[in-house]
């Protein structure tokens, strides 16, 4: 009994509940106590306890329904598969249970019935809900830690919880650093890579390749195919004005590729490498130039020296 009241006066402090006669708030705390909607949340609170859904007052089990992702959240949810997390979901699959939580903020009122809001730990939220739904392991429960916070700071938590994670993509970390840069510095990229402890010279690549033209990015058969290595080999020849429409060209005939493969079934037509490939071959391929009446063309390298004529 003691226990399960130590668990629910620890998950109950974190209504903010001022309770110390001596500063003169001891009644407002005990008419707030009086309010169905206060009781209502303790009663909730006691009822997690009862059932070891609470772990302490920050951390408790949810249902992942009840979370939903944060809109600036790093990862492309929809391309998240029993595939790409195949390693984290055997790992939750054989100790039953999810060991490191999610961080997420509550909601209030939200417009569609959510509590939670997931700043960092969307493949975790896959994998549980993924094992519930799939596995039938409806006896795990989506392990969060909640934390009261404002945008800025949610962006700053995101990023320090997935900065070194090799499993999300050098293109959704640039979308966020894109957007992150004008929401909350203002697009002052030396302000920003100062917050968050990042090389500008860093920060300008990841901007860049947030930056590849859409015929470029739908190329590639998934967006999270695109590294900053890529982006590197391809965007000098982008920024180059006698190149960058055969580039274009051929972006476009490759993500028709890409498409077609996808509808029969097959994972794609091009693998990332090969795309940066035929896009650069695209670049450089030689050009033609009508010259007269009488010459249909003429076929130039790219240096503009004659090759021969057509």
């Amino acid at each position: 009994m003691n226990k399960r009241l130590g668990a629910l006066d620890a998950a109950f402090s974190q209504l903010n509940i001022e309770t110390d006669t001596r500063s003169g708030q001891g009644a407002k705390a005990r008419k707030k106590l009086d309010e169905p909607s206060v009781l209502k949340q303790r009663n909730s609170l006691a009822d997690e306890v009862a059932g070891g859904r609470v772990k302490s007052a920050s951390q408790r089990y949810v249902l992942p329904s009840q979370c939903r992702m944060w809109r600036r959240h790093n990862r492309i949810y929809g391309l998240l598969t029993a595939e790409n997390c195949r390693e984290l979901i055997e790992d939750i699959r054989g100790k039953a249970a999810q060991q490191t939580p999610a961080i997420a903020r509550p909601l209030k009122e939200d417009p569609d019935g959510f509590e939670y809001e997931i700043i960092a730990g969307a493949r975790r939220h896959f994998a549980v809900n993924y094992l519930r739904e799939k596995e039938g392991m409806t006896d795990l429960f989506y392990f969060i830690e909640v934390k009261r916070m404002s945008d800025a700071e949610a962006f700053l938590i995101s990023d320090a919880e997935n900065r070194g994670r090799k499993d999300i993509s050098d293109f959704e970390r640039a979308l966020d650093y894109a957007s992150a840069l004008e929401e909350f510095y203002g697009g002052n990229a030396k302000r920003m890579s100062d917050k968050i402890g990042m090389p500008r010279s860093s920060l300008r690549h990841y901007l860049n390749l947030a930056n590849l033209p859409g015929e470029v990015v739908e190329a590639f058969s998934a967006p999270t195919d695109i590294s900053l290595r890529n982006a590197s080999k391809i965007i000098p020849v982008l920024n180059d004005e006698t190149k960058r429409d055969p580039v274009l060209e051929k972006a476009i005939q490759l993500r028709a590729a890409q498409k077609r493969a996808q509808e029969l079934g097959q994972a794609r037509a091009y693998e990332a490498s090969q795309v940066i490939g035929e896009l650069l071959a695209a670049g450089d391929a030689p050009k033609r130039k009508k010259v007269g009446k009488n010459t249909i063309s003429t076929i130039e390298s790219d240096r503009g020296a004659k090759l021969f004529e057509l």
